[in-house]
């Protein structure tokens, strides 16, 4: 089955999220083949604000952290770097391009999008994916 071997490919640590910019931009995916599926993770701005904002990485290593989730060792605080696209302002512009798109994405994909509460810690979030997306994905 398709998620078996999605399972085997991802780690429950690691889970790409992605704000879809624009309809076009999700549309230019090929997608919806009978193994695909969209994973629409709901979480509210605020939050999806506070987790953006405090992400940090180290220059040297590569590592990433965030300074309330994932905190960096006191050591190596000051060298730690913020991408210019991880600020509060910036969140919020792409959030409202987001919302402005997100009825004609769900209409569009309602046949294989599945609502995950993305609010809660990624394990689980991961694990509610996964569970979720077995009962649109088609081997």
């Amino acid at each position: 089955m398709a998620v078996k071997k999605w399972k085997q490919t991802c780690t429950s640590s690691l889970l790409m999220l992605r704000l879809m910019q624009s309809v076009i931009e999700l549309l230019s995916f090929p997608l919806v083949r009978g193994n695909d599926g969209i994973a629409l993770c709901q979480v509210p701005d605020e939050v999806l604000i506070e987790r953006v904002s405090g992400r940090r990485s180290d220059p040297e290593t590569g590592e990433i952290y965030h300074m309330t989730y994932k905190p960096p060792p006191a050591d190596i605080v000051d060298r730690l770097v913020q991408r210019s696209d991880d600020t509060a302002e910036k969140m919020v512009t792409r959030l409202k391009t987001y919302h402005s798109n997100l009825d004609a994405i769900t209409d569009i994909y309602k046949d294989v999008t599945v609502h995950v509460d993305g609010n809660r810690e990624i394990d689980d979030v991961f694990g509610s994916i996964v569970d979720a997306l077995e009962g649109v994905l088609v081997a």
